[in-house]
Order: C-alpha cells, then structure tokens, then sequence
C-alpha cells in the first residue's frame, strides 16, 4: 500500500530524540485498524535513499508513505502513529 498526496491518508512531522530520529505520522483510523496499529504506537520504519518516502512493516502488511522526508534520507526511524483529532467530538464547557 502506498500512502502519498492522491491517497491522503496520513501527514507527518519529525522530532530528534538521542541517536535515532522519531517520525511522528498521522493516519486515518481506517489506515490503523487495517495495520493493526494502536494510537501513539512506535514502531520501526525505513526512509528511502532520496527521502521521498518512508517504509513501515507491521505485523499485517508493509505501508509506504510518500513525502519529504529528506531530513532523514536513508535513515532507518522509529515512526510514531496517530490518528487526527476528531473535533467533533470536542464540547465547550
């Protein structure tokens, strides 16, 4: 599966904790019942050579997600999923 601008899906953004760089990437929560994936999970993942994607293997299936990644070209990450705030479940009080 290849998650990319025409598959929107997920976004993400980049944190630096010691020596391994940690991807935080936001998926729909369809995208996580079909990876088997629990919120604010951790798991490895793998950037491409020309940081243009990263890769992520999970017990149910591979998932490629396509952006610019290219602060971590080449890199293998850990990848922080979630999904997106549902703002209409949010009340005033």
């Amino acid at each position: 599966m290849i998650i990319s601008s025409e598959n929107p899906v997920g976004n993400y953004s980049a944190i630096q904790s010691n020596s391994t760089e940690t991807l935080r990437v936001s998926l729909s929560s369809e995208m996580m019942q079909d990876l088997d994936l629990t919120q604010d999970q951790t798991v490895k993942g793998s950037v491409s050579e020309d940081g243009k994607s990263v890769t992520l293997n999970t017990d149910n299936g591979r998932v490629q997600i396509k952006g610019n990644f290219a602060q971590a070209a080449g890199e293998v990450v850990d990848v922080k999923v979630s999904t997106p705030v549902s703002y209409t479940h949010l009340r005033a009080h």
